[in-house]
């Protein structure tokens, strides 16, 4: 990927490639291995945008085929979660409206939260429902810090192109 690359095109990579892990760990049919277990190659990262994070040029999705793969075992679920970052895939999307996805990797995410560049995103199409989303999130989630927090660099990405921008642009 060119380093001045679109957030855009950054984003359709990233969900492509989330979307590959998933088929390929649901062909395979059973959990990741324990870090460590395969040595492999670091996956690549940039610089992500005006936020300027470092992500992995790969990332995570967290939606449905990781849902549907591990609800029943959450244990693998976790260890699919420690063996991406292994990998150094530290870029993660999930949303509220993927149900119990927040839930599921929160306990990962707490023991990894500076390793982890977490997107989500809300379908509230109103200020209010967005605040409520990101409130619900930040608690499932167990995090005390708000975007844009002082020196945090923890902070969950949360993305909804019209009712945040709308709210910031007042």
């Amino acid at each position: 990927m060119e380093a001045r690359s679109s957030r855009r095109d950054f984003i359709r990579r990233a969900l492509y490639g989330a979307a590959l892990t998933g088929v390929l760990s649901g062909i395979s049919g059973r959990a990741a291995s324990p870090p460590g277990n395969n040595p492999s190659r670091q996956v690549d990262r940039r610089r992500l945008g005006r936020v300027g994070a470092d992500v992995s040029i790969l990332g995570l999705g967290l939606g449905a085929a990781f849902m549907d793969a591990y609800s029943g075992n959450l244990g693998a679920g976790h260890a699919l979660l420690e063996s991406a970052l292994a990998r150094g895939i530290n870029y993660w999307d999930t949303a509220r409206s993927y149900g119990p996805s927040e839930g599921m990797i929160a306990p990962v995410l707490e023991r990894n939260r500076s390793r982890v560049f977490l997107a989500s995103k809300s379908d509230a199409r109103d200020y209010e429902g967005f605040k409520r989303d990101l409130d619900r999130s930040l608690q499932v989630l167990s995090s005390t810090c708000r975007p844009g927090g002082k020196g945090s660099e923890d902070h969950p990405l949360i993305r909804d192109h019209w009712a945040f921008r709308r709210r910031l642009s007042r």
